[in-house]
């Protein structure tokens, strides 16, 4: 990240950072802005059938990536998550973001999250969460942040809560019965008839809109993985550093 002071300061000009100590989080009502944070994100990716073949430790199924490059954010961002959702044919039961508590592009996210999830519904809300609150914003590595925490949530069962989040924007609130976003942790409300834990990760980047679907692999009886035959696996531990 470039540490020129000039950057923070048109940054802060801009009104995109967050001042204070009482500053508020992504989807809050009185969100202002975001902290700068840095991180790096590692992931070990197999070819499914060479992970099973080599017997490794399998954490999760790559089930689909869109990318969609619109200067209109919310369409842009509602098209690429439509596409993945349609092309798997998995309702998600979590959506983790890299919204940055930026009043604006928070709100576009949400509706995009809403407008895509409206046709690839599940029984019960869709849980919506941003780590940038925890760690603050990690630019470029936002998005693999997100992935991580998608993937342990998945695997635990566990939503994370977006901290600094206090009062729901006016956005999420419209949006409550569809999309919820959690300021404490609260178990995962999957689908127990086909017990699947899929979540989905959402990230913008320099006009970019990414979805990526991920689906926890468990090793569970009737999970149906035995019958997905090629993907991409997650193998063995990610690793965070911050």
């Amino acid at each position: 990240r470039d540490m020129n002071p000039a950057v923070y300061e048109a940054l802060s000009e801009a009104g995109r950072l967050a001042l204070g100590p009482d500053a508020r989080g992504p989807f809050d009502r009185l969100a202002s802005g975001y902290v700068p944070g840095e991180g790096a994100v590692v992931f070990l990716l197999k070819r499914l059938a060479d992970a099973r073949r080599d017997g490794d430790s399998i954490r999760a199924i790559l089930r689909g990536v869109e990318a969609v490059h619109d200067q209109e954010a919310p369409a842009g961002l509602a098209e690429s998550l439509r596409r993945c959702l349609d092309h798997v044919g998995l309702p998600p039961a979590l959506a983790m973001t890299d919204a940055a508590g930026l009043p604006d592009e928070d709100a576009a996210m949400v509706q995009a999250v809403q407008d895509s999830y409206a046709s690839n519904r599940r029984d019960g809300p869709l849980y919506l969460g941003s780590v940038v609150g925890q760690i603050g914003h990690a630019g470029g590595a936002s998005g693999g942040v997100s992935l991580l925490s998608a993937l342990t949530a998945l695997e635990e069962g566990t939503s994370p809560p977006t901290f600094g989040l206090v009062e729901p924007s006016a956005a999420l609130a419209r949006n409550l019965v569809v999309v919820r976003a959690l300021t404490r942790g609260e178990p995962l409300d999957f689908q127990v008839s086909k017990n699947q834990r899929t979540g989905l990760v959402i990230s913008l980047d320099k006009g970019i809109a990414y979805g990526t679907l991920i689906e926890s692999h468990g090793g569970r009886p009737g999970c149906g993985h035995e019958a997905i035959s090629s993907g991409i696996a997650f193998t063995h531990k990610p690793i965070h550093i911050t």
